[in-house]
């Protein structure tokens, strides 16, 4: 009788144990159709909503500026997280870099670790085709399920890649070791281009003339400070008039200052007869200087 009993009970107990095991079967094929929908979502809506947003933006900017966006190009940051997530796995940083650089995605490394737990000796795995030795190999199998989890979830970022024209050929912002880059003036060229044209909020400019020439002010700056300002409005602090007078700022507040404080000395339009002296005094060139941009640029009333 107590035999029998043990009997029923293992019986009542394998039943309850199949039924928790199909439970979490359901659940991981779960878990494989959400991770599916999450990868097609970050690759396909989200890249394709940045990629025509920097196709957008480079029209905008009649191709002086380029900008494009790779889908999950930004490696660095993935072989960050591979270096914290596998922490104390006995892995140097040259297979933590090799399982970055890999073209597999988070998912994929995740099941070729798990692979590797039933591979057999001598067996072809993915990570022995990417040269991994089989001594690390064994440590990536024993990567325990809840960091492979987070792994499966981690998105390599999209690389944004700024260019800025510079004669035939373009110059990228963040350009590979050993390939030409841009000078800091070249830099905010690129930055203040795209700053300008985005958005229709109050845009605060601090001195713009600091790392940029007369040149790129009077091409650049300056005629999109004319186009944009009626749907925007800019606020800029600069040394430099040809800004003001040039654009053509609706308003114009010169201020002085001693050792002590600062204050506001005049303000008023370009046209202002009382403004004009300083604004001379103080633009390169002074009074013909005036004069020259004055028609150049178009400002008569």
């Amino acid at each position: 009788m107590q035999l029998q009993a043990k009997q029923n009970e293992l019986a009542v107990l394998g039943q309850k144990q199949a039924h928790k095991q199909a439970q979490l079967d359901g659940l991981r094929h779960q878990r494989q159709d959400w991770l599916q929908e999450l990868h097609a979502l970050r690759c396909g809506t989200i890249l394709r909503l940045r990629q025509d947003k920097a196709a957008q933006l480079t029209a905008a900017l009649a191709d002086n500026v380029r900008v494009t966006v790779t889908a999950a190009g930004h490696r660095q940051p993935y072989a960050d997280f591979l270096k914290q997530l596998l922490d104390k796995k006995g892995l140097n940083k040259n297979v933590i870099q090799k399982l970055a650089e890999a073209a597999l995605t988070p998912p994929q490394l995740a099941q070729a670790m798990r692979h590797e737990r039933q591979a057999g000796e001598g067996e072809t795995t993915v990570l022995g085709e990417m040269g991994v030795t089989a001594a690390y190999r064994q440590r990536l199998a024993a990567v325990p399920d809840d960091l492979l989890h987070e792994l499966e979830t981690y998105a390599i970022p999209d690389l944004v890649d700024i260019c800025l024209k510079v004669g035939p050929e373009y110059r990228s912002l963040t350009p590979p070791l050993g390939v030409a880059g841009l000078s800091v003036g070249q830099k905010c060229t690129a930055i203040l281009s795209l700053i300008l044209v985005e958005h229709d909020t109050p845009l605060i400019i601090d001195q713009p003339e600091d790392d940029l020439d007369n040149a790129f002010i009077f091409r650049e700056i300056v005629q999109t400070l004319r186009r944009e300002k009626e749907r925007r409005q800019f606020l800029i602090a600069t040394h430099n008039a040809n800004i003001p007078v040039s654009g053509d700022a609706e308003l114009i507040l010169l201020m002085a200052a001693d050792e002590r404080h600062g204050w506001l000395a005049h303000s008023g339009s370009i046209d202002d007869p009382l403004l004009r002296g300083p604004v001379e005094t103080i633009l390169e060139g002074g009074r013909e200087a005036f004069r020259l941009r004055h028609t150049k640029y178009g400002l008569h009333r």
